[in-house]
C-alpha cells in the first residue's frame, strides 16, 4: 500500500507597476482526494500481482492498478477504493493585495480611527485578508467583526478547512478589539492567543463571521475574547480568548 501526498504548490509572483502599490501571486492547487474514503482508511492505489514494488514514497500512476470502474471509483477484490485520478485537476486562485498604510499615514490616529479607514475603503485590507480570503467589516470601540469565506483551497490532507484558518480569524478580530480601545501612538502584540474549535468547516459550510469584544485594556496588558459563528445557520464553530501586551509605538 503507497500513502498518495498532495502535490506540491507552485506559481509564479509578479509586481504590477509600483505606482499602483499593488501585487500579485497566482497560485495553482492540486485537490487531494477525501471524499468517499472509507472512515479510517487513506486513498490508495493498489499494484497488480507480480508487478514490482514501486520505491518508498512514491505514487504509482494508473499504468501499475490492477482495478475495475465502479460508479464511485474502483473495486478491488470487492471493496470500494477512491478513484484519485478524478480529483487531481488543477484549481487556480490569485491573489491581489495593497501594502498596509505607512507610519506617516497613520499618525495622529487612535486604533478605532485607523480601523474605520479600513472598513469604510480609505485604507486597504490587511494584505493577508487576501491571501486567505476574509476582511475586517465593522469596528466600534471595544469590539471588531470579520467574515471570511472557506473554500477548499484551504483544505487540509483530511478534506476539511484548516484549523489555522478559524484561528486567524479568531486572532485579527480578537487583536483589532483590543485595537480599538488604544489612543493614538499606542500599539499592541499577541502575546497569548487560546483557540476552541467545535465544529468542522467545510466549503459548502459558507461564510463565517468573527467577532471580538474587548474585555480589559490597561496600560501594558489587553485582554480580549472572540466567536467564529455561521452567517446562514448562526452555529458556534470556534472560539478563543487573547492577552496582548500594550506598548507606546
Amino acid at each position: 500500500m503507497i500513502r498518495a501526498s498532495p502535490r506540491a504548490r507552485t506559481g509564479p509572483l509578479a509586481h504590477p507597476p509600483d505606482a499602483d502599490r499593488r501585487a500579485t501571486e497566482h497560485i495553482v492547487v492540486s485537490r487531494f482526494p477525501s471524499a468517499h474514503r472509507r472512515k479510517g482508511a487513506l486513498a490508495r492505489r493498489w499494484v497488480r500481482p507480480g508487478s514490482p514494488r514501486p520505491p518508498p514514497g512514491s505514487v504509482t500512476g494508473p499504468q501499475d492498478c490492477d482495478h475495475r470502474s465502479t460508479a464511485h471509483g474502483r473495486e478491488e477484490n470487492g471493496e470500494a477504493q477512491v478513484d484519485l485520478d478524478q480529483h487531481t485537476a488543477n484549481r487556480s486562485r490569485t491573489h491581489t493585495w495593497s501594502p498596509p498604510p505607512t507610519r506617516e499615514e497613520a499618525a495622529g490616529l487612535s486604533g478605532v480611527e485607523f480601523l474605520r479607514r479600513i472598513v469604510d475603503g480609505r485604507f486597504p485590507q490587511a494584505p493577508i485578508s487576501s491571501a486567505l480570503g476574509f476582511h475586517l467589516v465593522e469596528v466600534d470601540e471595544g469590539r471588531a467583526v470579520f467574515e471570511g469565506d472557506p473554500g477548499d483551497h484551504l483544505y487540509n490532507p483530511m478534506g476539511s478547512v484548516h484549523g489555522g484558518f478559524l484561528a486567524t480569524l479568531l486572532d485579527s478580530a480578537l487583536g483589532c478589539a483590543v485595537m480599538t480601545m488604544l489612543p493614538p501612538e499606542r500599539g499592541y502584540t499577541t502575546v497569548q492567543l487560546g483557540v476552541h474549535l467545535v465544529r468542522g468547516v467545510t466549503a459548502s459550510t459558507g461564510p463565517l463571521r468573527c467577532e471580538g469584544t474587548a474585555v480589559h485594556v490597561g496600560r501594558t496588558v489587553a485582554t480580549a475574547e472572540a466567536r467564529v459563528v455561521g452567517v446562514a445557520d448562526g452555529r458556534l464553530y470556534a472560539h478563543g480568548t487573547t492577552t496582548c501586551a500594550v506598548f507606546a509605538r
